[in-house]
């Protein structure tokens, strides 16, 4: 089964510069990247809409960002890109 992996940073010290990362695997095989995609469009439509507040689209676009990590860390382990891409 196809597994991303994923680092997330638990604990930052303020007074050195200290970081410790835990890695996740979290796995893929159920993912519906057709829906995936279609979300992945709706969004980039509402970000570059007009009225959408600065901060709002900064949030929006991380998260347009983490999509995308999703979808390029899947075709790294070995899925397709026609199935991890169904709209390009």
């Amino acid at each position: 089964m196809t597994q991303l992996k994923v680092s997330s940073i638990w604990s930052i010290s303020t007074t050195k510069l200290e970081v410790m990362v835990k890695t996740y695997s979290i796995p893929l095989g159920n993912t519906n990247f057709k829906l995936l995609s279609d979300q992945k469009l709706t969004l980039l439509k509402v970000i570059t809409k007009e009225g959408i507040a600065e901060k709002e689209k900064e949030d929006l676009t991380g998260i347009l960002h983490f999509i995308d990590y999703v979808q390029d860390s899947a075709v790294e382990a070995g899925m397709s890109e026609k199935e991890v891409f169904p709209n390009l």
